[in-house]
């Protein structure tokens, strides 16, 4: 390999050097705009999700309710009390339930209207 050659090669490798280097800048650049950008949006997340917490209790929802939408609190007597029944059979999951049935009574009428 001759003088000229070896000096080409030098020359390809600095100049694929140098492109390599302003590239990983070049990329550096691009990438710190988007981590600033990346920040903003999670404080702006955890500040929504204190908010959605917030607009989501039941407190909030309940005044809501009472104050907004003239709702009032039931009575106890207009109360339905609901028994998750196990999916396994629903025809007689209610045995399981706990729920004493007077002789003659069915399911339904055993809970106080």
């Amino acid at each position: 390999m001759g003088r000229g050659a070896a000096v080409g090669i030098v020359l390809l490798l600095g100049i694929i050097l140098l492109w390599e280097r302003s590239a990983f800048f070049e990329m550096g650049y691009e990438i710190e705009p988007l981590k600033k950008h990346r920040e903003v949006l999670i404080e702006i997340q955890q500040k929504l999700l204190i908010e959605n917490g917030r607009l989501s209790s039941y407190q909030r929802i309940e005044q809501y309710a009472m104050d907004r939408l003239q709702m009032i609190r039931p009575e106890p007597r207009h109360l339905i009390q609901v028994v998750r029944l196990p999916a396994s059979d629903p025809a007689t999951a209610w045995k399981d339930s706990g729920v004493q049935l007077a002789r003659g009574q069915n399911a339904i009428d055993a809970f106080p209207k």
